[in-house]
């Protein structure tokens, strides 16, 4: 009798992993209906996919930025605030390109993330964006943004971690809806690491747990009459590669 299998998902982003195993009912009367399909499949694809856009938002963050990097919040003077979205926008990426150009002359990087808001009340144009942290940000970004205003904000994204900063810069639109449709939420630079999906099947008896060394955001499971899963998230420990992962290694 060949063993039993279930499906196992695992998505990688630097340190920060989502993993999931599951299994349907092997009983031909319950698998006949949509009922394995809703009552398990969506349940576990919820608690899975990178559904909402915060979501993704948190994986991309996740991926090429580390807890002590530096998540800067850009504001205008009065005197110096735009009056639409548009030359706001084209203002930051007049001191991103300043700011790349800077560091290049330092042979260091610039990944960027950055979402523009309106303002939660007050209405006021203003930028957030995600930068690796180099030891020279402070007066750096405070001399580039001068012209515009005097008002920036440093905070380390282990302030808020990896979800509350994802759903922070993704609040407006989340809460207001878009302004049209395909609208982006935020904007990135090129070449931007991408999270890691693994896929496959496990025997039954390979029973999803955290790796060692782990820290555990999240762990929940659910069996009922039309099948079971186990879902993990968590914090990998530093140096962590896929290659070295169980979860992975075990996948048919």
């Amino acid at each position: 009798m060949a063993a039993k299998k279930q499906r196992r998902k695992v998505i990688i982003a630097g340190r920060y992993m989502r993993s999931i195993q599951y299994a349907l009912t092997t009983d031909p009367d319950v698998r006949r209906t949509r009922a394995p399909k809703t009552q398990i499949s969506s349940v576990a694809q919820e608690a899975m996919n990178l559904k909402h856009s915060w979501q993704k938002l948190k994986a991309v963050i996740a991926a090429n930025f580390a807890m002590n990097d530096l998540v800067v919040t850009l504001t205008y003077r009065d005197d110096a605030l735009p009056k639409l979205r548009k030359d706001a926008e084209n203002r930051l990426k007049l001191f991103v390109r300043k700011l790349r150009a800077e560091r290049r002359t330092m042979d260091l990087e610039m990944p960027y993330i950055y979402v523009t808001e309106s303002g939660h009340s007050s209405g006021r144009l203003h930028h957030h964006i995600i930068i690796t942290a180099t030891g020279h940000d402070y007066d750096m970004i405070r001399r580039l943004w001068a012209k515009n205003g005097d008002d920036v904000e440093f905070s380390p994204i282990w302030t808020k971690g990896y979800d509350g900063w994802a759903q922070y810069l993704s609040k407006e639109p989340r809460e207001n809806g878009r302004r049209y449709v395909g609208e982006r939420m935020w904007r990135s630079s090129k070449g931007l690491v991408k999270p890691q999906v693994f896929t496959g099947w496990v025997y039954a008896s390979d029973s999803l747990v955290a790796p060692p060394g782990a820290f555990v955001i999240d762990q929940q499971s659910r069996v009922n009459g039309y099948g079971e899963f186990t879902f993990i998230e968590c914090m990998l420990p530093t140096n962590t590669t896929a290659d070295s992962l169980a979860l992975i290694s075990d996948l048919r």
